[in-house]
Protein backbone atom coordinates (compact mmCIF):
# COMPACT_ATOMS: atom_id res chain seq x y z
CA UNK A 1 0.00 0.00 0.00
CA UNK A 2 1.14 3.67 -0.97
CA UNK A 3 2.11 6.11 2.07
CA UNK A 4 0.98 9.39 1.49
CA UNK A 5 2.67 11.94 3.93
CA UNK A 6 -0.12 14.24 5.65
CA UNK A 7 -0.47 17.70 7.60
CA UNK A 8 -2.33 20.07 9.07
CA UNK A 9 -2.37 22.94 7.47
CA UNK A 10 -2.37 26.25 9.29
CA UNK A 11 -3.66 29.01 7.33
CA UNK A 12 -3.71 32.90 7.85
CA UNK A 13 -7.56 33.57 8.33
CA UNK A 14 -9.09 34.28 5.10
CA UNK A 15 -12.66 34.80 3.73
CA UNK A 16 -13.76 30.83 3.12
CA UNK A 17 -17.27 31.60 2.19
CA UNK A 18 -18.44 34.07 5.17
CA UNK A 19 -15.45 34.07 7.64
CA UNK A 20 -16.94 32.37 10.60
CA UNK A 21 -13.86 31.20 11.88
CA UNK A 22 -12.94 32.74 15.56
CA UNK A 23 -9.22 31.21 16.09
CA UNK A 24 -5.96 32.98 14.44
CA UNK A 25 -5.62 30.00 12.08
CA UNK A 26 -7.45 28.33 9.22
CA UNK A 27 -6.94 24.31 9.15
CA UNK A 28 -7.02 22.19 6.53
CA UNK A 29 -5.80 19.04 5.86
CA UNK A 30 -2.80 18.36 3.30
CA UNK A 31 -1.93 15.19 1.84
CA UNK A 32 1.19 15.03 -0.26
CA UNK A 33 0.68 12.73 -3.42
CA UNK A 34 4.26 11.88 -3.15
CA UNK A 35 7.11 10.65 -0.85
CA UNK A 36 9.48 13.54 -1.59
CA UNK A 37 10.26 15.47 1.41
CA UNK A 38 9.77 19.12 -1.28
CA UNK A 39 7.19 21.35 -1.33
CA UNK A 40 7.36 21.87 -5.42
CA UNK A 41 4.48 19.64 -6.68
CA UNK A 42 0.64 20.43 -5.87
CA UNK A 43 -0.62 18.94 -2.96
CA UNK A 44 -4.21 18.01 -2.17
CA UNK A 45 -6.17 20.61 0.38
CA UNK A 46 -9.38 18.97 2.18
CA UNK A 47 -11.28 21.55 3.86
CA UNK A 48 -14.31 23.05 4.92
CA UNK A 49 -15.61 26.18 4.51
CA UNK A 50 -19.34 28.02 5.26
CA UNK A 51 -21.31 29.02 2.34
CA UNK A 52 -23.88 31.85 3.34
CA UNK A 53 -25.71 31.58 0.46
CA UNK A 54 -27.07 28.20 1.38
CA UNK A 55 -26.22 28.91 5.32
CA UNK A 56 -24.69 25.89 5.74
CA UNK A 57 -20.89 23.98 5.93
CA UNK A 58 -19.39 22.62 2.09
CA UNK A 59 -16.77 20.74 1.81
CA UNK A 60 -13.96 22.30 -0.27
CA UNK A 61 -10.78 20.39 -1.84
CA UNK A 62 -7.97 22.26 -3.92
CA UNK A 63 -5.12 21.58 -5.45
CA UNK A 64 -1.94 23.59 -4.86
CA UNK A 65 1.58 24.26 -4.69
CA UNK A 66 2.00 25.02 -0.75
CA UNK A 67 5.26 27.59 -1.67
CA UNK A 68 2.68 30.08 -3.60
CA UNK A 69 0.14 30.23 -1.04
CA UNK A 70 0.41 33.96 0.79
CA UNK A 71 -1.57 32.88 3.57
CA UNK A 72 0.09 29.83 4.44
CA UNK A 73 2.02 30.31 7.92
CA UNK A 74 2.75 26.49 8.94
CA UNK A 75 2.00 22.91 8.07
CA UNK A 76 1.68 20.20 11.25
CA UNK A 77 3.39 16.94 9.80
CA UNK A 78 1.09 13.95 11.76
CA UNK A 79 1.98 10.53 10.74
CA UNK A 80 1.55 9.60 7.01
CA UNK A 81 -1.17 7.78 5.79
CA UNK A 82 -0.87 3.76 4.16
CA UNK A 83 -3.99 3.59 1.98
CA UNK A 84 -4.71 1.65 -0.38
CA UNK A 85 -4.66 3.73 -3.43
CA UNK A 86 -4.56 7.52 -4.00
CA UNK A 87 -8.59 6.95 -5.37
CA UNK A 88 -9.44 5.35 -1.70
CA UNK A 89 -8.21 8.35 0.50
CA UNK A 90 -9.63 10.82 -1.78
CA UNK A 91 -12.64 9.25 -2.13
CA UNK A 92 -12.90 8.97 2.19
CA UNK A 93 -11.87 12.29 2.43
CA UNK A 94 -14.32 13.91 0.07
CA UNK A 95 -16.73 12.05 1.67
CA UNK A 96 -16.67 13.32 5.16
CA UNK A 97 -19.41 15.38 5.82
CA UNK A 98 -18.17 19.20 6.52
CA UNK A 99 -21.40 20.13 9.24
CA UNK A 100 -21.38 19.01 12.87
CA UNK A 101 -23.52 16.26 12.73
CA UNK A 102 -23.37 14.62 16.01
CA UNK A 103 -19.60 15.89 16.91
CA UNK A 104 -19.40 17.87 20.28
CA UNK A 105 -18.37 21.27 20.13
CA UNK A 106 -14.48 21.50 21.72
CA UNK A 107 -13.99 22.99 24.54
CA UNK A 108 -14.26 27.10 24.56
CA UNK A 109 -16.15 26.67 21.29
CA UNK A 110 -19.71 28.45 20.35
CA UNK A 111 -19.71 27.44 16.81
CA UNK A 112 -18.68 24.65 14.08
CA UNK A 113 -14.73 25.42 12.36
CA UNK A 114 -12.47 23.99 10.16
CA UNK A 115 -9.55 23.11 12.99
CA UNK A 116 -12.95 20.89 14.75
CA UNK A 117 -13.89 19.22 11.30
CA UNK A 118 -10.11 18.80 10.55
CA UNK A 119 -9.39 16.79 13.98
CA UNK A 120 -12.83 14.85 13.32
CA UNK A 121 -11.24 13.77 9.93
CA UNK A 122 -8.07 12.58 11.31
CA UNK A 123 -9.86 10.58 14.16
CA UNK A 124 -11.58 9.33 11.15
CA UNK A 125 -8.43 8.13 9.47
CA UNK A 126 -6.73 6.18 13.08
CA UNK A 127 -10.18 4.94 13.12
CA UNK A 128 -9.82 2.93 10.03
CA UNK A 129 -5.91 2.16 10.86
CA UNK A 130 -4.55 4.15 7.64
CA UNK A 131 -1.86 5.85 9.58
CA UNK A 132 1.42 4.66 9.76
CA UNK A 133 2.68 4.28 13.44
CA UNK A 134 5.98 6.29 14.84
CA UNK A 135 8.44 3.65 16.01
CA UNK A 136 10.04 5.80 18.75
CA UNK A 137 8.13 7.80 21.71
CA UNK A 138 7.01 10.79 20.04
CA UNK A 139 5.52 14.05 21.14
CA UNK A 140 3.61 17.49 19.80
CA UNK A 141 6.20 20.21 19.25
CA UNK A 142 5.32 23.70 18.80
CA UNK A 143 6.76 26.80 19.87
CA UNK A 144 7.28 29.78 17.44
CA UNK A 145 5.88 32.66 19.99
CA UNK A 146 8.77 32.16 22.16
CA UNK A 147 11.50 32.94 20.35
CA UNK A 148 12.95 29.09 20.75
CA UNK A 149 14.91 28.25 17.84
CA UNK A 150 15.74 24.59 18.06
CA UNK A 151 14.01 22.89 15.33
CA UNK A 152 12.78 20.20 17.57
CA UNK A 153 10.10 23.28 18.49
CA UNK A 154 9.54 25.55 15.80
CA UNK A 155 10.25 22.87 13.00
CA UNK A 156 12.08 23.23 9.75
CA UNK A 157 11.93 25.13 6.62
CA UNK A 158 11.45 22.75 3.47
CA UNK A 159 11.44 24.58 0.04
CA UNK A 160 10.41 27.98 2.19
CA UNK A 161 7.69 25.94 3.65
CA UNK A 162 7.50 25.58 7.74
CA UNK A 163 7.10 22.22 8.97
CA UNK A 164 6.40 21.78 12.70
CA UNK A 165 5.99 18.33 13.95
CA UNK A 166 3.03 16.37 15.85
CA UNK A 167 3.49 13.42 17.09
CA UNK A 168 1.28 11.78 19.78
CA UNK A 169 2.07 10.26 22.82
CA UNK A 170 0.25 9.68 25.55
CA UNK A 171 3.01 10.66 28.02
CA UNK A 172 3.99 13.45 26.86
CA UNK A 173 3.40 16.68 29.64
CA UNK A 174 2.05 19.80 27.41
CA UNK A 175 4.30 22.53 26.74
CA UNK A 176 1.73 23.91 23.41
CA UNK A 177 -1.22 25.24 24.11
CA UNK A 178 -2.78 25.18 20.16
CA UNK A 179 -1.19 21.44 20.02
CA UNK A 180 -2.14 20.31 23.10
CA UNK A 181 -5.57 21.33 22.84
CA UNK A 182 -5.78 19.17 19.62
CA UNK A 183 -4.56 15.88 21.70
CA UNK A 184 -7.03 17.04 24.67
CA UNK A 185 -9.72 17.28 21.88
CA UNK A 186 -8.98 14.04 20.56
CA UNK A 187 -9.41 12.39 24.01
CA UNK A 188 -12.15 13.73 24.61
CA UNK A 189 -14.63 12.27 21.57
Amino acid sequence: MPIFRSYIGLFREISIGQNRGRGFFHWTLIVKRTSSPNFNDPVDIYQIGYNPASCEWVRMHSEEKLKTNPHLFALVSLPSINAPDATSLRNFLLAESPTQDGTPLAEGRSEWSGSQWTTRTIQHLLAKHWNVRYGTAAKCEYSLDGHIEDKAYVGVIQDGVRVLSLRIDENYQSRSSALAALLALGKKT
